[in-house]
């Protein structure tokens, strides 16, 4: 119950304030849906200092764990980028002109897109249990897989940053320091070591600036499937896991390949059309992943489509059985008899 939640907030917010000074920066949850904030929720000056958080991961559902290298980048790009986006604004339809007191800050993520971490921990702790070392302990990454790591991290700095929608303050990488090697792509401090995560710019720089669009690195971006280990057997798919969502977006699905240039050079998802005048500017989501079917879907489709068609003559004859056909007459009618 959203009215439940915003209460809460609200005395929190009271609370903290009263005992700990107006200045005090205050971080909320987003319920994992950053557009049930944007009604004015907090918009006014007096709450500037205040974050709406979100926490954004691709390794907690299988789903998005069995994507490509490329389609990861794509995500953050789609998904992820219009979550960030999703609030908070004065002019709330419209999205144009961000609020001037909530804001958005991205307060999880990390550079891990293939393993579920609790699951590896279990390996983790049962090495160490029988031998005194933990698993993978010594653990090194491939160059593939580090300049795929480089430019996964830097679509999420790009999009989390939604610099030309001036809504977020940042994000927080999760996390500073890992022991070992099992969880090294949640090791900020190693990435920074080994070069798979870039120097955090200036706070007067743009990600945007120095690595190119999102959609820019989608299509730089090696989609080898040899870069990534799924972890655990895909097989294992919780279809029931609260965590997950489908993964229909065109972008997503075609690994990039429906992407176009525009007039200027840039790179544009030809399934959402933005429509504008002088009072609005509507973007409008066309229906996700028609084009780019796999094989297997088609098949499946193909096979579906035939077997409905057998179906139907199968009936229209039962239906006609016992019946005689007579020779259309002057008028073009069709007389039958029993």
């Amino acid at each position: 119950d959203m009215n439940v939640i915003k209460k809460f907030d609200n005395m929190a917010l009271d609370i903290v304030r009263k005992n700990m000074g107006e200045s005090t920066s205050i971080y909320i949850g987003d319920v994992f849906n950053s557009t049930k904030f944007n009604d004015g929720f907090w918009t006014e000056p007096k709450y500037k200092g205040t974050y709406l958080d979100s926490h954004y991961y691709h390794v907690f559902d299988e789903r998005p764990r069995h994507l490509s290298p490329r389609q990861h980048v794509a995500l953050v790009c789609q998904k992820n980028h219009r979550d960030t986006i999703g609030c908070c604004y004065e002019d709330e339809a419209n999205k144009t002109i961000p609020s001037e007191g909530i804001s958005r800050i991205i307060g999880e993520w990390s550079a891990s897109p293939d393993t579920l971490v609790c699951d590896k921990l279990d390996d983790v702790m049962a090495a160490i249990a029988e031998s005194g070392i933990a698993s993978e302990f010594d653990r090194q990454l491939s160059p593939e897989r580090r300049a795929f790591l480089r430019n996964f991290v830097e679509a999420q700095m790009v999009s989390y940053e939604a610099a030309d929608s001036g809504a977020s303050s940042g994000w927080f990488y999760w996390t500073f320091k890992m022991e070992g090697g099992a969880f090294a792509e949640w090791d900020f401090s190693r990435g920074l070591r080994e070069g798979w995560i870039p120097p955090i710019p200036e706070s007067n720089v743009a990600s945007v600036d120095l690595y190119g669009s999102c959609y820019d690195i989608v299509l730089q971006t090696s989609d080898s499937s040899t870069i990534l280990q799924e972890f655990p057997d895909p097989t294992s798919l919780d279809t029931h896991n609260w965590q997950g969502f489908p993964i229909d977006d065109d972008v997503v699905v075609s690994h990039g390949e429906n992407l176009q240039k525009d007039a200027d050079g840039e790179w544009y998802d030809p399934s959402s059309v933005t429509i504008s005048n002088d009072n609005e500017q509507v973007t409008v989501q066309a229906k996700p992943a028609t084009k780019y079917l796999n094989r297997n879907s088609v098949w499946l489709l193909l096979f579906l489509v035939v077997g409905v068609a057998l179906v139907l003559k199968k009936r229209r004859k039962k239906s006609h059985a016992g019946y005689t056909e007579i020779d259309k007459g002057t008028d073009g009618g069709v007389v039958e008899l029993e």
